[in-house]
């Protein structure tokens, strides 16, 4: 695994400025996009207690038919406003297929600036910290089997308590149901007591706000790297969320010039990079990257790789990094972090994997730059 530099240390921490990367050549990569429905709940993003209570029981945030053996995985983040009373986050499922369903969820991270863990994070900035927590958890993983017989409905989440006070909510939770033949409806939902259904509900009307609620087919983006350190006598980069512009790039060897997945919003309506004023930026998807470092000279080479932020001003930034049990999210505002520092020796290579996750209520348009000094 990467050992992953410190975006706490302030010499990995540098201006977005100290670099150009359109001058860059973007290295090419072809991602396989793997994973099931990728159920994406962020409508309405900031959602009030009167519209809970209206709902009577339980307020959709999302509804989506799944099948098959691909494990699925929900996203969701939202924003509330001062309440007078707690309200209770929910995930169910109902089988309306013919056959009892074994579903197994095996990872789940969901937090919250209410949280009672959440005061004791050091330097917690609002969203970093609830983004970043979430996600350790998700990769601690879990194993939790439920049964759910033919017509009936099971939580695989339940009653997550949402104090009244505003704040903020987000989280992932991945599952399958391991038989192909098997299907099923996910319902998201957000109850103004616990223990209340939200199955057979439909999701709130979508009313064309720059937030969106619905569904992807597949939700990690996975790719083979490969970069030589005779190649970069100049750097190079790797475009990430980003909407347009990108070269070199294929997504299940189809060329494409953005890299955000397209979304099928509650009212089927198809949101895509293309789209006029679209807001996609892949929140919460999983970049998962088998990076070969290799130096083909003959004197060791130190290879450096930042993580860039390409919009500037007063927009901050919250990605996620982790390399085996290594582990770590930042918070940038027009920064780069310099993640990885590896001494390569010559002739040789160092090949490992790592996962790169843009986490929610960030800004789009990031760079992976990559230099040998």
């Amino acid at each position: 695994m990467f050992t992953i530099n410190s975006p706490k240390v302030s010499t990995n921490i540098l201006s977005s400025s100290a670099f150009t990367p359109s001058t860059m050549t973007q290295i090419a990569v072809n991602y396989a996009k793997q994973g099931g429905k990728w159920i994406y709940c962020n409508f309405p993003e900031t959602y009030t207690e009167s519209q809970i209570v209206t709902a009577n029981g339980g307020y959709v945030f999302n509804k989506v038919d799944i099948t098959g053996t691909k494990p699925h995985q929900v996203f969701f983040s939202y924003q509330t406003q001062q309440a007078t009373k707690d309200t209770y986050f929910n995930i169910q499922v109902k089988n309306t297929g013919t056959t009892p369903i074994t579903l197994t969820v095996t990872n789940k991270g969901i937090y919250h600036t209410l949280d009672s863990a959440f005061s004791s994070i050091a330097n917690a900035d609002l969203w970093s910290a609830v983004s970043g927590e979430s996600w350790r958890d998700f990769f601690a993983g879990c194993n939790e089997t439920i049964t759910i017989p033919v017509g009936g409905s099971k939580w695989i989440v339940q009653n997550v308590r949402k104090p009244k006070n505003a704040g903020l909510i987000t989280g992932n939770v991945r599952f399958n149901m391991g038989n192909a033949a098997n299907k099923a409806t996910v319902y998201v939902y957000m109850a103004d007591a616990a223990g209340r259904s939200g199955i057979g509900k439909s999701p709130v009307t979508y009313t064309n706000e720059k937030y969106y609620s619905g569904y992807s087919d597949g939700y990690m983006l996975a790719a083979n790297v490969s970069v030589k350190a005779s190649e970069l006598s100049s750097k190079k980069c790797i475009y990430l969320n980003y909407p347009s512009g990108i070269k070199n790039m294929k997504i299940d060897n189809t060329s494409v010039t953005s890299d955000l997945l397209k979304l099928t919003l509650t009212n089927g309506t198809v949101v895509s990079s293309s789209t006029s004023g679209q807001n996609l930026g892949n929140w919460g998807a999983q970049y998962i990257f088998n990076l070969t470092l290799e130096n083909d000279t003959s004197t060791s080479k130190k290879f450096n790789v930042y993580l860039r932020t390409a919009v500037s001003g007063g927009a901050k930034d919250y990605p996620v990094l982790m390399s085996g049990s290594n582990f770590c999210y930042a918070n940038m505002q027009a920064q780069a972090w310099k993640w990885l520092t590896i001494t390569v020796p010559a002739n040789t290579k160092k090949t490992d994997s790592f996962q790169y996750i843009l986490g929610t209520n960030s800004c789009d348009k990031k760079e992976m730059i990559f230099e040998v000094v």
